[in-house]
C-alpha cells in the first residue's frame, strides 16, 4: 500500500473529526478517538496536529472557507433569484454531514472552549463570514437604507433554522426551503 501524502493524512484526520462531531459531539472528538476513527496512531495525528485546538481550529477555518467560497459564488452572479439565493443558504445549513460539521464545530468553540483566544477569535471570523454573506444577499436585493436590518433578520432566520435542524429529527431540508422562501418574501427582496 503506497504512503499518503500529508494532504491525505491531513483530510483523513479532518474527515474522522467531522464524522466524530455530528456522531457523538465536541466531547467525542479528543485526540485519542480522532485517532482511533482515522485509523492511525496518536503520535501520528498529533505530527499533524499539534493539539486539540489546531485541529479544532482547522475544522473551523474549512467551516469559514466554505461560506467565503458561497459569498465569492453568489457575488459574481450579475442577478439573483430567490431560488438561487435558497439553495445557496440550504448548503450552509446543516442538512448534510459537512454543514452539520461546520455548524458544531463553531458551537462547541464557544460552547466547550470559550477560553481559548486562538479558537474564540476563528469563531468570531467565520460567523463574521456568514454576516457578510447575509450582507452581500441583501445588498444585491434591498433598497439601501434598509440593508442592515434585512441582514441581521436573514442571519437570525438562519441562525434559527440552524438550531431547528440540529434538535428537530422530523424537521428537514425540505421545510427549511419553505421556511427561507416564506422569509425572503416577507424580508424586501426576491
Amino acid at each position: 500500500m503506497p504512503r499518503r501524502s500529508s494532504q491525505e493524512r491531513r483530510r483523513q484526520v479532518l474527515d474522522a473529526a467531522a464524522r466524530l462531531l455530528v456522531r457523538e459531539g465536541a466531547a467525542a472528538t479528543s485526540v485519542r478517538r480522532v485517532a482511533e476513527e482515522a485509523g492511525m496512531s496518536t503520535g501520528s495525528l498529533r505530527h499533524i496536529f499539534p493539539s486539540h485546538e489546531d485541529l479544532l481550529l482547522a475544522l473551523l477555518t474549512e467551516g469559514e472557507e466554505r461560506i467565503t467560497r458561497h459569498r465569492d459564488a453568489l457575488r459574481a452572479r450579475p442577478e439573483l433569484s430567490r431560488d438561487t439565493v435558497v439553495e445557496l443558504l440550504l448548503e450552509l445549513l446543516p442538512t448534510t454531514a459537512e454543514s452539520r460539521a461546520d455548524l458544531l464545530a463553531r458551537l462547541s468553540v464557544h460552547t466547550t472552549h470559550p477560553g481559548q483566544e486562538k479558537l474564540r477569535r476563528a469563531g468570531v471570523a467565520a460567523a463574521a463570514q456568514l454576516d457578510e454573506l447575509c450582507q452581500a444577499i441583501v445588498t444585491a436585493t434591498c433598497p439601501p437604507e434598509d440593508v442592515a436590518p434585512a441582514a441581521l433578520e436573514l442571519r437570525l432566520v438562519l441562525d434559527g433554522l440552524s438550531l431547528r435542524l440540529l434538535e428537530d429529527p422530523d424537521f428537514d431540508a425540505g421545510q427549511a426551503r419553505d421556511v427561507l422562501c416564506t422569509r425572503l418574501r416577507k424580508l424586501c427582496f426576491l
